[in-house]
C-alpha cells in the first residue's frame, strides 16, 4: 500500500478557530460581546450541550462538530479525497418566560436570530489559512426549542441552529499502474 499524504486541519483546529471567531462578535452600538460564553461540545454530548443551554443565564454559542465526510476523485494513477466538516452552532439568548422574545429580541435583548445574523460574517469565509486551509460556508439556519423532559411547566429555551460546511484540506496517494477500480 502506498501511504497517503495528508494536508488538512483537524476537527479540533476547526472548532477552536470557530470559537475564536465567535468570541470576537460584538453587539451594535458598543454593546459589548455578543456572546458571554462560547463553548465546544461533540455530537455524543448533545444532551449535555442542551443542558448547558437550558441552565445558562447568558447569551451563549455552542459549537458542535458533526460527522465529516470525504469527497473522492480517482484517476488511473492517483486518489484524491477532499474533506467537508459540517459544524452546528447553537445560538441562544435567554429570556425567562417568553421564547418569542428570546428568538426575535426585545427592548433589553438582541434575540437569537439577531445574534446569528451578527455571527455569520465572523464564521463565513477563510477560517484556516493554506496550506491545508479551511473555508467555512453557511448552509442552513433553523430555530429550535429546548425543554427539560421532567420540567414540563417551565418555558424552555429558544435557540437558533446555524449550520456550516467547513471545506478544505485533502489527502492524496498514488496508485499502482493498471485497473484497480
Amino acid at each position: 500500500m502506498n501511504p497517503a499524504t495528508a494536508n488538512f486541519a483537524s476537527t479540533a483546529a476547526i472548532a477552536m478557530a470557530l470559537q475564536a471567531q465567535l468570541q470576537q462578535v460584538q453587539l451594535p452600538n458598543a454593546g459589548g460581546a455578543a456572546f458571554q460564553r462560547v463553548e465546544l461540545f461533540d455530537s455524543e454530548n448533545l444532551v449535555e450541550a442542551f443542558q448547558v443551554l437550558l441552565v445558562s443565564e447568558q447569551r451563549i454559542a455552542v459549537i458542535v462538530p458533526l460527522a465529516a465526510h470525504w469527497e473522492t476523485e480517482c484517476s488511473q494513477r492517483k486518489l484524491l479525497c477532499r474533506r467537508v466538516q459540517p459544524v452546528a452552532i447553537l445560538i441562544s439568548d435567554r429570556v425567562i418566560g417568553t421564547r418569542t422574545q428570546a428568538l426575535y429580541g426585545g427592548v433589553t435583548n438582541p434575540g437569537a436570530f439577531n445574534l446569528a445574523a451578527l455571527a455569520v460574517p465572523f464564521v463565513a469565509g477563510q477560517l484556516i489559512n493554506n496550506p491545508g486551509g479551511v473555508v467555512s460556508v453557511p448552509t442552513s439556519e433553523s430555530s429550535m426549542i429546548l425543554k427539560q423532559a421532567d420540567k414540563t411547566n417551565l418555558p424552555g429555551r429558544a435557540a437558533v441552529a446555524l449550520e456550516l460546511d467547513c471545506k478544505g484540506g485533502w489527502i492524496e496517494t498514488y496508485l499502482n499502474a493498471g485497473i484497480t477500480l
